[in-house]
């Protein structure tokens, strides 16, 4: 429940920002006083006025009729919210009368509650909060919206997309030689080739049976993880790994991604992200890295090992973050953008025809479907968003979903509109976090679509998608379409 909320247009009053916590906030007197009525207002003719209050202020006072009561603040935090989709209704709630609103955060799953944290849902909002690293931090309490142990962050922050600058800025230098667009313009051959064949044999598994095939297990869970594998250098032995590893950590909130919970001393959830739990992945990236020093190759994983600037912290925790969050952002997108061609029969025909280019497809299906739900940062010092007071310590967790369909930055929002230019989505993110592996990621989804007309003259869905259920990462599991040929 969010206290003495500030709707919009409504004057900035420290009163009204108050957190329903704070033990600053106004009490509630026990003997009435008279009212006070601003001097600079008018009286309708009805209005009642109080015995108590004095005549030569009667004279004095202009009207002001009451404010509307807003709407209550909706819960778009618990993860089950997710697994039926976008909630547009609650986003559009929050964008039109509540952009920066509290939410609470219960226990959910086992794993404990935490303070609460301001959800901030507008387009301009969000973009200040991600391009703003000052005053809102990704490395005071990392960026996702649940607390780690106190005692993992220092290990957290070794990571680059847990870091502010100027350390951030250092270290993306560092491994952006080995990410350059030229280095992965060079695997476009392979990833045709790669999504071709894929969607080939998808489409013998659908002649096989009734016509369907689930997309996610046989095309874009696979396309992701073996690019990525072939971009890094991992042995074709090794590959499952990568998507043994990608579940456990972005699918912990749902049970059938993470599997049975291992369990701390203390019988709770044991958090996917502690180094206890990824000690098996920073084995093999010191063993792959250990392997490319040896006999090196054409790819991102040699480029790093050889790097004298680059310890092995850092290459470790470099490692985890290509293989968790460059495998999950195609692994999310794809099968997102081709559930959305699939709703959109209209929008593939065009697409395949050739009525739209494929660049601005690939951006409009990224507003419609982000791989990614919500981002979290920590205030550094005590700040005002949207009218709001945040305390330093706060946290602030950004929303790409809802702010993709800010009315105020995109004409006609709900609707799929292939060629939407300008579209200036956040779904890679803004300002000195944005996705270093975005140009990977077009790339990937632009040679998805273009296989995908070439192949099929129409797609369609042929049962329920399943979603992740998470509050992070916008994946489906499964995907049923029928593939006409």
């Amino acid at each position: 429940m969010t206290a003495g909320i500030v709707g919009p247009g409504e004057p900035y009053a420290p009163e009204a920002a108050l957190r329903p916590d704070e033990p600053d906030a106004p009490a509630t007197s026990a003997t009435p006083t008279a009212p006070k009525i601003p001097k600079d207002t008018e009286l309708l003719e009805d209005t009642e006025l109080p015995a108590d209050l004095e005549v030569p202020e009667i004279q004095e006072v202009l009207k002001v009729s009451a404010a509307p009561r807003l709407p209550e603040v909706p819960d778009i935090f618990h993860p089950r919210r997710y697994a039926k989709g976008l909630p547009h209704d609650a986003y559009r709630l929050l964008r039109d009368h509540h952009p920066v609103a509290w939410q609470d955060e219960p226990e959910v799953f086992g794993w404990p509650a935490g303070p609460g944290f301001w959800a901030v849902t507008r387009h301009r909002d969000v973009v200040r909060v991600l391009k703003d690293a000052r005053t809102f931090s990704s490395q005071l309490g990392a960026t996702q919206i649940r607390d780690p142990d106190p005692a993992d962050l220092p290990f957290i922050r070794r990571m680059m997309l847990n870091q502010d600058p100027p350390e951030h800025g250092q270290l993306r230098r560092l491994v952006s030689r080995a990410f350059t667009p030229r280095r992965v313009d060079r695997f476009e051959t392979a990833v045709r080739e790669r999504a071709r064949a894929l969607l080939t044999t998808a489409v013998h598994t659908a002649r096989s049976g009734d016509g369907r095939c689930d997309v996610v297990s046989a095309v874009t869970d696979d396309y992701a993880l073996l690019n990525l594998a072939d971009l890094l250098g991992v042995p074709p032995g090794e590959r499952g790994l990568m998507l043994d590893w990608t579940r456990r950590v972005i699918g912990y909130q749902d049970p059938d991604e993470a599997g049975p919970a291992a369990t701390g001393a203390d019988g709770r959830p044991a958090d996917p992200r502690s180094p206890a739990m990824l000690q098996d992945m920073f084995a093999f990236a010191r063993e792959l890295a250990a392997h490319k020093r040896r006999y090196p190759g054409d790819d991102v994983m040699t480029v790093l090992a050889t790097d004298p600037e680059l310890a092995v912290p850092e290459l470790e925790m470099f490692f985890f973050l290509l293989t968790i969050a460059g495998n999950d952002t195609v692994r999310s997108a794809a099968p997102g953008g081709l559930l959305a061609l699939a709703r959109h029969p209209d929008g593939y025909a065009a697409l395949r025809g050739g009525a739209v280019a494929v660049g601005p497809a690939v951006e409009e299906l990224l507003r419609w479907h982000p791989p990614v739900l919500s981002f979290r940062r920590t205030a550094a010092a005590d700040t005002e968003l949207a009218g709001r007071r945040i305390r330093a310590g706060d946290k602030v967790v950004v929303f790409h979903g809802s702010a993709n369909y800010d009315e105020r930055v995109f004409a006609d929002p709900s609707r799929l509109d292939l060629a939407r230019s300008p579209n200036p989505h956040v779904s890679f993110g803004d300002g000195p976090h944005v996705c270093l592996g975005a140009h990977l990621a077009r790339l990937q989804l632009r040679v998805l679509y273009e296989e995908t007309c070439a192949l099929l003259p129409a797609v369609a869905v042929a049962g329920p998608p399943q979603r992740l259920v998470s509050n992070f990462i916008h994946g489906l599991k499964s995907l049923p379409l029928r593939l006409a040929i």
